[in-house]
């Protein structure tokens, strides 16, 4: 008889087999969730490198926030663009022409004609007039002309055209983001606690606007003894939390930083790697819209981790 064969024909054995797979499944599943909430000095080391990595390109990338060089609010109606004089929606650069197109904003709606040819939507060549912006459906496609690039966003009742220079000086000469040290201590475990339903917290912003922003819930963490609470918003398949702190205002920026994590695991733990909290774009740019931390994520805590407001 083989002592290392198991014969599913039997209930029992079945039985036993089913409850061996589950548990080595579950152990499994343990042991990655453990291995993934704690982690050596080392692995933090190189996962840390590699996501700094990962941010300067986010930085410098197109879409990214260095190249940003405007942001021109429209009125109803129509609204030219060019490097000319007295321009709705002025080009700072001689290199473009002093005309490129018109927005007509009407209702929810805007559409753009161009007034030289080369202009692209989407990579496509634009010809006549087209709707460029629509608050109900969501539309915003990204324009291109030469090394211009715009797109139209929406904040409140306003709407703007973001203007993007890709060969812009200061992408060339960017070096980093200045941050603190390193500290594996500042990864912290926290756990999740849902809203249910999910919670309207007013957010504002550098425009001085508040909007009505839903909350998935709040993260806890420990920190020098003594418990703190976050509140939790959703970006993607990440948490987001916008948060301001002791350093706020002096190292960091003053309007707080932002800090993404990945969403709970099945216990509701979350990890905050406070070594990864980052600017918000209003450090690299006037042209951003920011969103400001809510005053229940103000937190009486110096946390010495992450980017701090100076970058080179």
């Amino acid at each position: 008889m083989d002592l290392y064969a198991i014969s599913l024909n039997s209930p029992a054995n079945r039985s036993v087999f089913l409850f061996a797979l589950l548990f080595l499944v579950f152990g499994l599943s343990c042991t990655t969730q453990e291995s993934r909430l704690q982690i050596s000095d080392s692995e933090h080391e190189a996962d840390m490198a590699t996501w700094e990595d990962l941010r300067r390109e986010a930085l410098t990338a197109e879409d990214g926030w260095l190249n940003l060089i405007g942001l021109e609010w429209l009125t109803p109606g129509l609204n030219r663009m060019g490097s000319g004089e007295a321009l709705e929606v002025p080009l700072p650069h001689e290199a473009f022409p002093s005309e490129l197109g018109v927005f007509d904003w009407s209702a929810h709606q805007v559409f753009f004609e161009a007034t030289v040819d080369g202009v692209q939507m989407d990579g496509q060549q634009v010809v006549g007039k087209v709707l460029v912006f629509d608050a109900d459906t969501g539309l915003s496609p990204l324009m291109a002309f030469e090394s211009l690039r715009w797109q139209l966003i929406q904040r409140g009742d306003r709407i703007g055209v973001r203007l993007r220079h890709l060969d812009s000086e200061v992408v060339r000469n960017f070096q980093g983001v200045d941050r603190f040290p390193r500290q594996i201590g500042w990864r912290k475990v926290g756990m999740f606690t849902p809203y249910e339903p999910h919670k309207l917290v007013p957010l504002a912003n550098v425009l001085g606007q508040t909007l009505p922003t839903p909350a998935l819930g709040t993260v806890d963490f420990e920190a020098e003894g003594k418990r703190f609470q976050l509140d939790a918003f959703e970006e993607g398949e990440e948490l987001f939390l916008i948060f301001a702190d002791e350093s706020s205002g002096r190292s960091t920026y003053g309007g707080g930083r932002y800090l993404y994590a990945e969403k709970p695991d099945a216990e509701g733990r979350v990890i905050l790697d406070f070594n990864k909290a980052i600017n918000p774009p209003c450090v690299f740019t006037p042209f951003a819209t920011c969103p400001l931390p809510p005053k229940q994520n103000i937190v009486e805590l110096l946390i010495e981790a992450g980017e701090m407001a100076t970058y080179q």
